[in-house]
Protein backbone atom coordinates (compact mmCIF):
# COMPACT_ATOMS: atom_id res chain seq x y z
CA UNK A 1 0.00 0.00 0.00
CA UNK A 2 2.84 2.55 1.22
CA UNK A 3 4.09 1.72 -2.51
CA UNK A 4 1.52 2.57 -4.63
CA UNK A 5 0.98 5.94 -2.50
CA UNK A 6 4.82 6.62 -2.85
CA UNK A 7 4.43 5.66 -6.78
CA UNK A 8 0.92 7.34 -7.42
CA UNK A 9 0.73 10.06 -4.72
CA UNK A 10 -0.13 12.85 -7.67
CA UNK A 11 -2.44 10.88 -9.28
CA UNK A 12 -4.05 10.44 -5.83
CA UNK A 13 -3.67 14.30 -4.87
CA UNK A 14 -5.68 15.32 -8.35
CA UNK A 15 -8.36 13.01 -8.05
CA UNK A 16 -8.71 14.30 -4.34
CA UNK A 17 -9.23 17.63 -5.38
CA UNK A 18 -11.27 16.63 -8.24
CA UNK A 19 -13.85 14.74 -5.89
CA UNK A 20 -13.81 18.11 -3.50
CA UNK A 21 -14.49 20.13 -6.43
CA UNK A 22 -17.17 18.12 -7.83
CA UNK A 23 -18.62 17.44 -4.48
CA UNK A 24 -19.86 21.06 -3.64
CA UNK A 25 -22.35 21.15 -6.78
CA UNK A 26 -23.72 17.44 -6.26
CA UNK A 27 -24.34 18.33 -2.91
CA UNK A 28 -26.19 21.57 -3.55
CA UNK A 29 -28.45 20.01 -6.15
CA UNK A 30 -29.11 16.90 -4.18
CA UNK A 31 -30.77 19.63 -1.29
CA UNK A 32 -32.74 21.31 -4.21
CA UNK A 33 -33.80 18.29 -5.97
CA UNK A 34 -36.89 18.20 -3.88
CA UNK A 35 -37.93 21.66 -5.30
CA UNK A 36 -37.47 20.56 -8.89
CA UNK A 37 -40.21 17.78 -8.17
CA UNK A 38 -42.31 20.01 -7.08
CA UNK A 39 -42.12 22.60 -10.14
CA UNK A 40 -43.26 19.25 -11.98
CA UNK A 41 -46.33 18.63 -9.84
CA UNK A 42 -47.00 22.73 -9.72
CA UNK A 43 -46.26 22.83 -13.82
CA UNK A 44 -49.66 20.19 -14.34
CA UNK A 45 -51.84 21.51 -11.70
CA UNK A 46 -51.34 25.03 -14.00
CA UNK A 47 -51.58 23.66 -17.15
CA UNK A 48 -54.83 21.69 -16.75
CA UNK A 49 -56.19 25.17 -14.99
CA UNK A 50 -54.61 27.66 -17.38
CA UNK A 51 -55.41 25.47 -20.65
CA UNK A 52 -58.99 26.46 -20.87
CA UNK A 53 -58.74 30.05 -20.47
CA UNK A 54 -55.24 31.19 -21.81
CA UNK A 55 -55.92 30.07 -25.64
CA UNK A 56 -52.43 31.25 -26.98
CA UNK A 57 -50.68 28.57 -29.24
CA UNK A 58 -47.87 28.13 -26.93
CA UNK A 59 -49.65 27.88 -23.65
CA UNK A 60 -52.27 25.20 -25.30
CA UNK A 61 -49.06 23.32 -27.30
CA UNK A 62 -46.90 23.15 -23.67
CA UNK A 63 -49.70 22.80 -21.19
CA UNK A 64 -50.82 19.60 -23.68
CA UNK A 65 -47.35 18.11 -23.04
CA UNK A 66 -47.12 18.55 -19.19
CA UNK A 67 -50.56 17.31 -18.97
CA UNK A 68 -49.87 14.34 -21.20
CA UNK A 69 -46.82 13.63 -19.63
CA UNK A 70 -47.88 14.30 -16.15
CA UNK A 71 -45.70 14.52 -13.11
CA UNK A 72 -42.11 13.56 -13.86
CA UNK A 73 -38.93 12.71 -11.88
CA UNK A 74 -35.62 14.75 -12.55
CA UNK A 75 -33.49 12.95 -14.61
CA UNK A 76 -29.88 12.78 -14.47
CA UNK A 77 -29.33 14.97 -18.08
CA UNK A 78 -31.00 17.70 -15.81
CA UNK A 79 -28.34 17.05 -12.41
CA UNK A 80 -25.34 16.31 -14.98
CA UNK A 81 -26.42 19.17 -16.91
CA UNK A 82 -26.31 21.33 -13.75
CA UNK A 83 -23.22 19.75 -12.15
CA UNK A 84 -21.50 20.48 -15.94
CA UNK A 85 -22.36 24.21 -15.58
CA UNK A 86 -20.72 24.83 -11.94
CA UNK A 87 -17.43 22.36 -12.66
CA UNK A 88 -17.21 24.08 -16.38
CA UNK A 89 -13.28 24.59 -15.54
CA UNK A 90 -12.63 20.28 -15.08
CA UNK A 91 -12.94 20.13 -19.27
CA UNK A 92 -10.38 22.97 -19.55
CA UNK A 93 -8.19 21.63 -16.68
CA UNK A 94 -8.55 17.62 -18.06
CA UNK A 95 -5.66 18.41 -20.37
CA UNK A 96 -3.20 19.02 -17.62
CA UNK A 97 -5.06 16.52 -15.01
CA UNK A 98 -3.71 13.52 -17.41
CA UNK A 99 -0.55 15.17 -18.39
CA UNK A 100 1.01 16.62 -15.58
CA UNK A 101 1.19 12.87 -13.44
CA UNK A 102 2.08 11.29 -16.91
CA UNK A 103 4.85 13.53 -17.75
CA UNK A 104 6.84 12.59 -14.73
CA UNK A 105 8.03 9.45 -15.41
CA UNK A 106 8.14 9.59 -19.34
CA UNK A 107 10.60 12.74 -18.70
CA UNK A 108 12.52 10.48 -16.19
CA UNK A 109 13.51 7.84 -18.76
CA UNK A 110 14.45 9.98 -21.25
CA UNK A 111 16.42 12.67 -19.37
CA UNK A 112 18.49 9.81 -17.88
CA UNK A 113 19.17 8.07 -20.70
CA UNK A 114 17.41 4.78 -19.77
CA UNK A 115 17.04 4.33 -24.00
CA UNK A 116 21.10 3.82 -23.88
CA UNK A 117 21.61 1.00 -21.18
CA UNK A 118 17.92 -0.59 -22.31
CA UNK A 119 19.00 -1.34 -26.03
CA UNK A 120 22.68 -2.77 -24.72
CA UNK A 121 20.26 -5.75 -23.38
CA UNK A 122 17.02 -5.43 -25.63
CA UNK A 123 15.72 -4.33 -28.60
CA UNK A 124 14.01 -1.21 -29.57
CA UNK A 125 10.56 -2.25 -30.64
CA UNK A 126 10.87 -3.42 -26.99
CA UNK A 127 12.03 -0.42 -25.78
CA UNK A 128 8.81 1.94 -26.78
CA UNK A 129 6.48 -0.85 -25.68
CA UNK A 130 7.35 -0.33 -22.22
CA UNK A 131 7.74 3.25 -22.80
CA UNK A 132 4.08 3.55 -24.01
CA UNK A 133 2.82 1.15 -21.53
CA UNK A 134 4.16 3.86 -18.90
CA UNK A 135 2.68 6.69 -21.03
CA UNK A 136 -0.64 5.15 -20.83
CA UNK A 137 -0.69 4.52 -17.47
CA UNK A 138 -3.49 6.87 -16.31
CA UNK A 139 -5.30 6.68 -19.87
CA UNK A 140 -8.32 5.85 -17.17
CA UNK A 141 -8.27 9.14 -15.26
CA UNK A 142 -11.08 11.18 -17.26
CA UNK A 143 -12.82 8.42 -17.70
CA UNK A 144 -12.90 7.32 -14.49
CA UNK A 145 -14.00 11.06 -13.57
CA UNK A 146 -16.78 10.56 -16.37
CA UNK A 147 -17.84 7.79 -14.30
CA UNK A 148 -17.70 9.32 -11.03
CA UNK A 149 -20.01 12.21 -12.36
CA UNK A 150 -22.66 9.56 -14.56
CA UNK A 151 -22.58 7.41 -11.09
CA UNK A 152 -23.69 10.61 -8.87
CA UNK A 153 -26.19 11.74 -11.76
CA UNK A 154 -27.96 8.41 -11.74
CA UNK A 155 -27.93 7.48 -8.13
CA UNK A 156 -29.55 11.04 -6.97
CA UNK A 157 -31.98 11.20 -10.01
CA UNK A 158 -33.44 8.51 -12.67
CA UNK A 159 -32.74 7.45 -15.93
CA UNK A 160 -35.71 8.79 -17.68
CA UNK A 161 -35.11 11.63 -20.18
CA UNK A 162 -38.59 13.36 -19.95
CA UNK A 163 -37.85 15.64 -17.34
CA UNK A 164 -34.67 17.36 -19.32
CA UNK A 165 -37.05 17.28 -22.53
CA UNK A 166 -40.41 18.73 -21.71
CA UNK A 167 -38.88 21.61 -19.41
CA UNK A 168 -35.43 22.58 -21.42
CA UNK A 169 -33.07 21.49 -18.35
CA UNK A 170 -30.70 19.17 -20.05
CA UNK A 171 -28.67 20.72 -22.50
CA UNK A 172 -28.48 17.79 -25.50
CA UNK A 173 -31.09 18.48 -27.72
CA UNK A 174 -30.54 14.57 -30.13
CA UNK A 175 -32.43 11.38 -29.86
CA UNK A 176 -29.69 9.45 -28.22
CA UNK A 177 -31.23 11.28 -24.60
CA UNK A 178 -33.79 8.62 -25.22
CA UNK A 179 -31.43 5.88 -24.93
CA UNK A 180 -29.44 6.73 -21.43
CA UNK A 181 -27.40 3.93 -21.13
CA UNK A 182 -26.41 4.12 -24.71
CA UNK A 183 -25.37 7.82 -23.90
CA UNK A 184 -23.70 6.87 -20.78
CA UNK A 185 -21.37 4.35 -22.95
CA UNK A 186 -20.64 7.07 -25.37
CA UNK A 187 -20.42 9.93 -22.66
CA UNK A 188 -17.40 7.36 -21.34
CA UNK A 189 -16.21 6.20 -24.06
CA UNK A 190 -15.43 9.66 -25.40
CA UNK A 191 -12.98 10.75 -22.86
CA UNK A 192 -10.91 7.66 -23.16
CA UNK A 193 -10.51 8.84 -26.87
CA UNK A 194 -9.32 11.80 -25.82
CA UNK A 195 -7.42 10.70 -23.07
CA UNK A 196 -5.02 9.17 -25.70
CA UNK A 197 -5.17 11.75 -27.69
CA UNK A 198 -4.26 13.97 -24.96
CA UNK A 199 -1.28 11.95 -23.83
CA UNK A 200 0.03 11.61 -27.48
CA UNK A 201 0.40 15.67 -27.42
CA UNK A 202 2.12 15.03 -24.96
CA UNK A 203 5.07 12.79 -26.34
CA UNK A 204 5.38 15.00 -29.35
CA UNK A 205 6.01 17.57 -26.68
CA UNK A 206 8.32 15.77 -25.20
CA UNK A 207 10.21 14.47 -28.28
CA UNK A 208 13.27 16.58 -28.03
CA UNK A 209 12.63 18.42 -25.07
CA UNK A 210 13.83 16.33 -21.56
CA UNK A 211 13.09 18.24 -19.01
CA UNK A 212 9.92 18.67 -17.24
CA UNK A 213 9.17 22.04 -16.86
CA UNK A 214 9.45 23.02 -20.21
CA UNK A 215 7.88 19.56 -21.47
CA UNK A 216 5.02 20.52 -19.90
CA UNK A 217 5.08 24.34 -21.49
CA UNK A 218 5.73 22.47 -24.43
CA UNK A 219 2.83 19.96 -24.22
CA UNK A 220 0.16 23.03 -23.60
CA UNK A 221 1.63 25.28 -26.06
CA UNK A 222 1.17 22.52 -28.52
CA UNK A 223 -2.65 21.56 -27.10
CA UNK A 224 -3.79 24.68 -27.04
CA UNK A 225 -2.14 25.65 -30.70
CA UNK A 226 -4.24 22.85 -32.22
CA UNK A 227 -7.10 23.80 -30.28
CA UNK A 228 -6.89 27.25 -32.05
CA UNK A 229 -6.23 25.72 -35.36
CA UNK A 230 -8.94 23.25 -35.35
CA UNK A 231 -11.62 26.06 -34.41
CA UNK A 232 -10.59 28.66 -36.45
CA UNK A 233 -8.92 27.62 -39.30
CA UNK A 234 -10.71 24.10 -39.98
CA UNK A 235 -13.93 25.54 -39.05
CA UNK A 236 -13.45 28.43 -41.50
CA UNK A 237 -12.09 25.75 -44.25
CA UNK A 238 -14.80 23.47 -43.99
CA UNK A 239 -17.29 26.15 -43.79
CA UNK A 240 -19.18 24.38 -40.86
CA UNK A 241 -19.72 27.68 -38.87
CA UNK A 242 -20.01 25.71 -35.59
CA UNK A 243 -16.66 25.78 -33.62
CA UNK A 244 -17.95 23.63 -31.25
CA UNK A 245 -17.83 20.56 -33.86
CA UNK A 246 -13.58 21.00 -33.52
CA UNK A 247 -13.14 21.75 -29.91
CA UNK A 248 -11.25 19.17 -28.39
CA UNK A 249 -10.38 21.18 -24.82
CA UNK A 250 -14.58 20.78 -23.68
CA UNK A 251 -14.91 17.10 -23.49
CA UNK A 252 -17.22 16.47 -20.31
CA UNK A 253 -20.41 18.68 -22.64
CA UNK A 254 -20.12 15.85 -24.91
CA UNK A 255 -21.43 18.43 -27.56
CA UNK A 256 -23.46 15.57 -29.97
CA UNK A 257 -25.67 18.49 -30.56
CA UNK A 258 -23.43 19.08 -33.84
CA UNK A 259 -24.43 15.85 -34.78
CA UNK A 260 -23.36 12.18 -33.09
CA UNK A 261 -21.35 10.84 -36.01
CA UNK A 262 -19.10 14.36 -36.78
CA UNK A 263 -18.85 14.64 -33.20
CA UNK A 264 -17.27 11.41 -33.09
CA UNK A 265 -15.55 11.53 -36.61
CA UNK A 266 -13.66 14.75 -35.48
CA UNK A 267 -12.64 12.78 -31.71
CA UNK A 268 -12.17 9.70 -33.76
CA UNK A 269 -9.69 11.15 -36.65
CA UNK A 270 -7.50 13.26 -34.02
CA UNK A 271 -7.01 10.20 -31.99
CA UNK A 272 -5.61 8.47 -35.25
CA UNK A 273 -3.57 11.38 -36.20
CA UNK A 274 -2.16 11.93 -32.89
CA UNK A 275 -1.02 8.31 -33.02
CA UNK A 276 0.72 8.61 -36.39
CA UNK A 277 1.96 11.23 -35.25
CA UNK A 278 3.76 9.26 -32.49
CA UNK A 279 4.65 6.77 -35.20
CA UNK A 280 7.10 9.46 -36.94
CA UNK A 281 8.24 10.97 -33.91
CA UNK A 282 9.68 7.82 -32.42
CA UNK A 283 10.44 5.54 -35.49
CA UNK A 284 13.86 6.48 -35.93
CA UNK A 285 16.13 4.58 -32.66
CA UNK A 286 19.18 6.75 -33.64
CA UNK A 287 17.72 9.91 -33.05
CA UNK A 288 15.86 9.21 -29.95
CA UNK A 289 19.35 7.80 -28.84
CA UNK A 290 21.22 11.02 -29.98
CA UNK A 291 18.55 13.36 -28.49
CA UNK A 292 19.18 11.39 -25.16
CA UNK A 293 22.86 11.33 -24.83
CA UNK A 294 22.38 15.21 -25.28
CA UNK A 295 20.92 15.37 -21.67
CA UNK A 296 24.74 13.28 -20.62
Amino acid sequence: MKKFIKNNWLIIIILLLVILFISKPTIEFVKNHPDLEITSKHEVEYCKKFIKTDFSEFTQNYCKKVIETGVVKVDFYTMLTSLLFDIYILSGMAFFIIVIPTLVPLVKILKTNHIEYYLTRDSYKNFMKKFLKVSYRYVWVLPFIATLIMFLCVHFTSTGYKYSLLYGTGMWETDLIKHPYIFIFLYIFNTFIHSFTYINISLLAIRKVHTYIKGLILSSILFISIELFLEIVVTYISKTHNATLFNIMDIYSFNINVGLIKYFAVSITMFLLSFISIYFAYRNKEKLVLDCEKNK
